[in-house]
């Protein structure tokens, strides 16, 4: 069967050129109805925060490998260069919403970075929330609304924001024991450094920048870091953006310039270097083999 067998009821989109409302920012927002085993394949998300709201149906939605069951009434919340991808049961088809979104709001990304801090185990992502699934279909209501007045935009933002802290709301107020087992404390420590640079991709730029954020000097990072997983953390970083070129090398949206820019690569030499270390083969020719798999 078709992978991409459904039908978006509506699906606005400005993912590489988001839309500011306010402090918002906006990538994407829409409904799709699924057919019975329907698959969203795996696909890599940007800089932003994504909403699945399920109206109907059950599936999975899975995230860097982590399968979760949902069904209707679920919310389940995806983070920044997170590797998602969803499917329909065959005997209940899935219907959704979805909004992709971040703030330029301090507070509000103080918050998010929390979120993506204590709930960084996408098995921790599900939660449930009455009022928040009834905003997003208002926000797709003054959407497409075909007459917008000079009240639309100021109606979007406040409902952009009300999202927001009404999800931030849901989520802090669990207490933090819930989201950590009981694991040593350089052991947590390198979780914590390799999710942050799992979900900062497109935001990080050097490695010391990890140091403020975690409140130790870059050498002691370095040193758990390695003592624990028995590598470095400029490697891992590495890796990682490799793989998230190679996802969006697939894709074939975006210029090859455009990805090393995305990935805070200061020249597109230095982006091709690093690939090619990684990979023994150039951007343009890992792009070239993969297309001529899909054709």
């Amino acid at each position: 069967m078709d992978s991409n067998d459904y039908l978006y009821h509506l699906n606005i989109y400005h993912v590489y050129d988001p839309l500011c409302y306010g402090k918002t920012l906006f990538f994407q927002i829409g409904r799709l109805f699924c057919s019975p085993l329907s698959r969203i394949e795996p696909h890599l998300h940007l800089n932003w925060l994504e909403l699945s709201l399920v109206s109907n149906g059950q599936g999975t939605i899975t995230t860097n490998g982590v399968p979760t069951a949902v069904k209707k009434g679920d919310i389940y919340l995806s983070f920044p260069a997170d590797l998602h991808q969803i499917s329909s049961s065959k005997e209940d088809p899935l219907q959704y919403d979805f909004f992709a979104f971040n703030s330029l709001d301090p507070t509000i990304q103080q918050g998010f970075e929390r979120l993506m801090k204590d709930f960084a185990s996408p098995s921790k992502r599900l939660f449930h929330d009455e009022k928040i699934p009834k905003l997003v279909g208002d926000a797709i209501s003054e959407m497409i609304n075909k007459n917008p007045d000079e009240y639309s935009t100021p109606i979007l933002e406040g409902i952009f924001e009300q999202i927001f802290l009404y999800m931030l709301r849901d989520f802090l107020q669990k207490p933090v024991s819930e989201n950590f087992g009981t694991t040593a404390k350089e052991d947590e420590l390198a979780f914590q450094l390799m999710h942050y640079v799992d979900s900062h991709l497109f935001t990080l730029r050097k490695l010391s920048e990890l140091a403020p954020v975690f409140g130790y000097n870059y050498s002691y990072l370095t040193s758990v870091f390695r003592k624990t997983t028995g590598g470095t953390i400029l490697r891992y970083f590495e890796k990682k953006r490799t793989a998230a070129a190679k996802s969006l090398l697939e894709e074939g949206k975006l210029k090859i310039k455009d990805i090393a820019a995305l990935l805070n690569y200061s020249t597109l030499y230095s982006f091709s270097k690093a690939f090619k270390k990684e990979t023994g083969g150039s951007p343009k020719s890992y792009q070239k083999e993969k297309k001529g798999h899909f054709h």
